[in-house]
């Protein structure tokens, strides 16, 4: 199975617009922007580029941008 950090976000209207930094993850370090609220998660982007519910703990710096439904 492979390691990874699983995003199931459950997000109040008045963190809408969020951005969230200095995260640390299974060594890796994430900026989380949030777009929209609710339970929803509609789009997940990792650096920009679509990425599925789950993002790789590679030890690497990323830009996560949850856009909510």
């Amino acid at each position: 199975q492979e390691e990874g950090i699983f995003f199931r976000p459950c997000v109040p209207a008045s963190m809408d617009g969020a951005v969230l930094t200095g995260i640390r993850a299974l060594d890796t370090d994430l900026t989380l922007e949030i777009r929209g609220h609710g339970t929803v998660l509609e789009t997940l982007l990792v650096d920009g580029a679509p990425a599925g519910p789950m993002v790789p703990a590679d030890g690497g710096s990323h830009h996560i941008t949850l856009v909510m439904k």
